[in-house]
């Protein structure tokens, strides 16, 4: 099969059985290599979906510019996407981003600005202070994007019932702004109610989990997967 860019590449992962690892359980554990995406992450799907989105309700034109607040992968993903339709790109990220990856961003053509401190919150206004600044520029949003649950609905969900034969007992994913596990969960909920839907997030570092009394999350100096606050891409 010949495509007619890398873009074409994204989506279709393969589902393979972690034989080995789930060994002593009493069913198969299978794993969805995302990492075969041309970027090596889920988010590549949502980069790709969510400036399609935007060309197609006219709000992305050509010699326009993207302005997106990240925590690295969707900015990875935008990045080579952008990369290749031409649009130039300004990413917003906290300071307490790997150099690694604000090294791999820069070399795929991005612009990188840095906020102090470790929370996106500050990230996102950077992103919007410099949207309103800069002529033809606009901001994708991926916490809020319809089009991010919106592209696992209808690709990452499908694939994993498909390749199943809808065998899914149970689904777990790590969560982030909540697109991957909301538009999957929804789909396998509405095939097969009994599923379920596991979300992951690290004990130290947690926001969905955290309850009133307790530490609060934005407080910790650790790493987390999601940006730090609940988005409305998140269904609970």
């Amino acid at each position: 099969m010949t495509h007619r860019d890398l873009i074409a590449t994204v989506r279709r992962t393969p589902l393979v059985e972690l034989r080995r690892l789930a060994k002593d359980l009493p069913g198969r554990v299978l794993a969805k290599l995302e990492m075969r995406n041309p970027c090596g992450n889920v988010k590549d799907r949502v980069a790709v979906a969510l400036v399609q989105d935007a060309e197609s309700r006219g709000l992305l034109k050509p010699g326009m510019t993207i302005v997106e607040p990240t925590g690295g992968n969707t900015g990875i993903g935008l990045a080579f996407v952008c990369a290749i339709r031409g649009y130039r790109l300004i990413l917003t990220m906290p300071e307490t981003m790997s150099v690694e990856r604000v090294a791999l961003l820069r070399q795929l053509g991005a612009g990188v600005v840095l906020t102090p401190g470790i929370l996106m919150i500050d990230a996102v206004a950077q992103a919007q202070k410099i949207a309103n600044e800069l002529p033809g520029a606009v901001i994708l949003d991926q916490f809020r994007n319809p089009a991010n649950p919106e592209i696992h609905r209808r690709t990452t969900a499908m694939e994993i019932w498909q390749d199943t034969q809808g065998e899914v007992d149970s689904f777990v994913s790590a969560i982030g702004t909540g697109g991957t596990i909301t538009g999957v969960g929804e789909v396998l909920k509405q095939k097969r109610p009994g599923v379920r839907i596991i979300g992951v997030e690290p004990a130290n570092a947690a926001i969905l989990s955290w309850r009133p009394g307790g530490e609060s999350p934005d407080s910790r100096n650790r790493r987390r997967i999601r940006p730090g606050s609940l988005e409305p891409c998140n269904s609970r």
